[in-house]
């Protein structure tokens, strides 16, 4: 059986689409929130969902307030699912010096258990669209 040229690209077209339509999952939700331990905002930081199943993580930046908004890669938003959360938090920089030519981060102030995904208790269930999800921490 010969094919018509001209069918070619149209059969090579069709079949990546429905190849790029089958990988991965969208991200169809996007997550704000505000973290904050003992009450007062985070000011610098990385917050980051696990998913419980396979896939990407989502992570996001502490701002000066304590808010976030998560990304998968380069894009903004995570596929819908479950997730176990960690939150790494550290106060002030150690400037750059003699034998340190970059400042480094600060003491870490995040709770070990909120820094591990083997032990943090936080999980949260994200559905499609808008989710928002302010994350409380308390210290030992």
């Amino acid at each position: 059986m010969r094919l018509n040229r001209h069918l070619l690209p149209l059969i090579a077209i069709l079949l990546a689409l429905t190849l790029a339509a089958g990988c991965g999952r969208s991200n169809s939700a996007a997550v704000v929130g505000q973290v904050s331990l003992d009450g007062l905002p985070l000011t610098q930081g990385t917050v980051v969902f696990h998913p419980t199943a396979e896939g990407a993580t989502a992570t996001a930046a502490l701002d000066a307030q304590g808010f976030y908004e998560l990304k998968t890669g380069g894009l903004t938003g995570l596929p819908a699912g479950d997730y176990i959360v960690t939150v790494v938090s550290t106060a002030g920089v150690v400037e750059p010096g003699k034998n340190r030519p970059q400042a480094l981060p600060g003491k870490l102030v995040t709770p070990p258990q909120y820094r591990s995904r083997s032990k943090s208790p936080l999980r949260f269930s994200v559905k499609p669209g808008s989710n928002q999800f302010d994350i409380e921490l308390s210290s030992p």
